[in-house]
């Protein structure tokens, strides 16, 4: 049998000149537009009489269009809304979503032309991209992103900055760093213990500042503050800079000799100037001067002449330094008698293990 197709009579004027039938029975519609939509039927007579009919309903959408702010500045602790609106036929379906890493999309709201990011009391966890999406047709997404913006005063990140108590010494290089976070960036201004702005030395690091300063003598110590401000508030950050000096003397507790040793007991001094005791350093006035760093507080120094008198010199080493020395005159016996000693200086100390040195 032959197929002929004929458009109905029912078949407006406006489309007639954008009409094609196929051989293989197909309708073409050229340069569809919304006024296209509607029901379209196929209807085949048979030669029987019988009448077959199919209908297709043919949906043509207009691209939705969105309206969004591009920038929202909250201040943390305000609410957020903002509404996504959305314009098309049909009606696009429209949805908040936020943007995460590596591009996932956190669904937030929903609605039919539009809808409503609402958020209260923002936290500064709420700064981020968020997208509005419209669509009204399965092959068509319309997207548009606002940046969420929450303003908050700068706090102090104690575990970047330095210690709230750093320690130095004199003419030495001490640099101070002060973290803070916060939106808009904060700004960073120092002061010295007696509370002047400091001007110099002061350089900027990401997310901080950095403060150099040389401790020169004792008003180069105290207390120095960091203020890390912003146009929601300000936050003050304190380092006190504590002078450390040389140890005291170590105290001698006993000095004895025989025909070739001399041994030597001290205990550590009484004040560590501020840092812990590093080891101790002693030394002998042989020819040449021989000398030791132990951490004991004994030493036996063996290998020595009979009947010659000695000066023996022992030390306490701290990060700044060595002490000043407490000294010692002692004899060798000329046999296996017990040789008299005149101390110089010093106190008295416990010794515990006997190194020795030849």
């Amino acid at each position: 049998y032959t197929r002929i197709w004929n458009l109905s009579v029912a078949c407006p004027s406006r489309l007639r000149n954008r009409l094609t039938i196929t051989d293989y029975s197909s309708l073409v519609i050229k340069e569809a537009t919304i006024d296209d939509s509607g029901t379209y039927g196929c209807t085949l007579n048979l030669t029987n009489g019988r009448a077959l009919t199919s209908r297709s309903e043919l949906i043509v959408t207009e691209t939705p269009t969105i309206t969004v702010p591009r920038t929202v500045v909250r201040r943390e602790g305000q609410d957020l809304s903002i509404k996504c609106t959305s314009h098309g036929k049909p009606t696009p379906f429209v949805k908040w979503v936020r943007l995460t890493a590596g591009n996932k999309a956190i669904l937030y709201s929903q609605g039919d032309g539009s809808a409503i990011l609402s958020i209260r009391n923002v936290r500064r966890e709420v700064n981020g991209t968020y997208e509005c999406q419209a669509s009204n047709n399965p092959d068509i997404i319309v997207k548009n992103q606002t940046d969420v913006l929450v303003q908050y005063r700068p706090s102090i990140d104690s575990s970047t900055s330095s210690p709230i108590s750093v320690s130095s010494w004199d003419n030495r290089t001490v640099s101070l760093r002060c973290m803070a976070s916060g939106n808009p960036t904060p700004e960073f201004t120092w002061s010295n213990p007696d509370k002047v702005p400091i001007k110099y030395g002061v350089s900027p690091l990401k997310g901080g500042s950095l403060l150099t300063i040389q401790t020169k003598s004792k008003t180069d110590y105290g207390q120095y503050r960091c203020r890390a401000s912003n146009r929601q508030g300000y936050v003050y950050g304190y380092i006190d800079v504590k002078r450390i000096v040389v140890p005291q003397p170590p105290i001698l507790l006993d000095v004895t000799s025989t025909v070739s040793t001399i041994e030597i007991k001290w205990r550590r001094p009484t004040i560590d100037g501020g840092s812990e005791l590093i080891d101790y350093y002693v030394s002998i006035s042989t020819s040449p001067p021989r000398g030791v760093s132990i951490k004991e507080t004994s030493l036996i120094i063996a290998g020595l002449a009979k009947s010659t008198r000695y000066r023996v010199d022992v030390l306490a080493r701290n990060i700044v330094g060595y002490s000043n020395a407490t000294s010692r005159y002692i004899s060798t016996k000329e046999k296996d008698w017990f040789a008299v000693d005149e101390q110089i200086s010093g106190p008295v100390v416990l010794g515990v293990c006997l190194p020795i040195i030849f």
